[in-house]
């Protein structure tokens, strides 16, 4: 079924690449920019990196529509406000040493499509960073950059019915130059879960920087770079750091979990989860070598490294469970269920913060389980329409605006 659907979407983009429909592509970037209590999830809340917020050297940059609308810093207690620059909406920011980066909208575009800019420190303004020819058509959706200042960059085309995403690797000289799929390192082949022959996993790198995309995987004709047809995951691994930078759903506009995501990486082999199950595969095997079975109701969401452990959230669809598993044993503990209608937000060091219509609720753990120390209420119950982020120990609330994908800030907890 799912080679068929992926014959469909292909030949749908070739049927469209000569007479795009504009309405269409409107009505999915629309769909594709309002999120129902979507969770930015980070597994580092101090990361400089963020979808609308970010932690750099001790102040927090976020978006804030009130006023001028723009790119703001505060202090880690929500003092020193000031504006760093003026700009309608974004949807990922990224604060580096040279500079402050952010995908924003290109101006006077039809169909709201998104670039990359660059703040330098020194300079008032931003500029366009993907000036060059082979970024005139697309759409960025999210992006990432290393220390070095290699850059992914993940777009999407908002033509196609159930849309699909697409990635691309640059060095980051002079002439930006695109690196081609002859370059990347291919950890895993082919990788087949449960003997399905069409559900497939395929880990590629690139130095230090990891892609897992599940099944609808293919090049284009100048074999420059990975498409991944909308139906199905990307998620990116730095490790470095042993960090999730971020990952996709497999459809960009609702809730539902990823399937095939890069958990960490424990002792030279990869720890994926797919489903309710977690795998261990080798680097450059074909198989796994070991399964663990989370809960037969329990889907994995996403993981916190912890010393030699992960501590594991997962959820039957309506509530949600913390495990700490162990990596070297594969022994599974059960630590604590978030009570109903909370969901998780974030976990840091003995901390764990959850999210609910009333507010915002904070965890400490204690040998292993957690109490509850605090709660806050928003100001406002939380909508369907909210985005949800945490930058150090400051949680931002959101709106998006369905006409446009357009979001306000609503309010922010400072919370230490």
């Amino acid at each position: 079924m799912k080679k068929v659907k992926s014959s469909v979407i292909f030949l749908c983009i070739f049927l469209l690449t000569g007479c795009i429909d504009n309405e269409l592509g409107k009505e999915n970037m629309r769909k594709a920019n309002i999120n129902h209590n979507f969770l930015n999830y980070k597994q580092e809340i101090y990361s400089g990196w963020g979808k609308e917020c970010a932690f750099y050297e001790g102040r927090i940059y976020f978006f804030q529509n009130e006023g001028i609308p723009g790119i703001y810093s505060m202090d880690a207690r929500g003092k020193e406000k000031r504006i760093e620059i003026e700009v309608q909406n974004i949807r990922k920011i990224q604060v580096l040493e040279d500079g402050i980066y952010f995908a924003g909208p290109i101006q006077g575009d039809e169909l709201n499509r998104y670039t990359i800019y660059r703040k330098r420190w020194d300079r008032s303004s931003a500029e366009n960073y993907l000036m060059d020819n082979t970024q005139k058509e697309r759409n960025v959706w999210d992006f990432f950059m290393d220390d070095d200042h290699t850059m992914v960059v993940v777009n999407v085309s908002p033509y196609i019915p159930y849309m699909y995403l697409y990635f691309t690797v640059f060095t980051v000289d002079a002439e930006k130059k695109w690196i081609p799929l002859s370059e990347y390192k291919e950890y895993l082949k082919n990788y087949e879960q449960d003997n399905v022959d069409d559900n497939r996993t395929n880990i590629f790198g690139y130095e230090d920087i990891l892609f897992v995309v599940e099944t609808g995987l293919h090049n284009n004709s100048e074999n420059e770079y990975l498409y991944d047809w909308g139906e199905q995951n990307l998620s990116v691994y730095q490790m470095k750091i042993n960090q999730i930078l971020f990952f996709r759903n497999q459809e960009l506009y609702n809730e539902r979990g990823c399937d095939s995501v890069l958990q960490t990486i424990y002792k030279d082999e990869f720890v994926i989860s797919n489903g309710n199950k977690l795998l261990w595969i080798e680097q450059n095997a074909s198989e796994y070598s070991k399964v663990l079975e989370i809960s037969d109701m329990e889907e994995v969401k996403y993981s916190i490294k912890k010393d030699e452990g992960l501590i594991t959230i997962a959820s039957d669809g309506k509530n949600e469970y913390l495990y700490l598993v162990n990596l070297e044993t594969l022994q599974i503990e059960h630590i604590f269920s978030v009570p109903n209608k909370e969901k998780v937000l974030a976990i840091d060091q003995e901390r764990l913060y959850t999210v609910s219509e009333e507010g915002v609720q904070v965890y400490k753990s204690k040998n292993e389980k957690y109490i509850m120390v605090n709660k806050i209420e928003w100001k406002n119950k939380l909508k369907d329409t909210n985005k949800l982020e945490m930058a150090g120990t400051t949680i931002f609330k959101y709106d998006v605006k369905k006409e446009n994908g357009e979001i306000s800030l609503e309010e922010f907890l400072v919370l230490d």
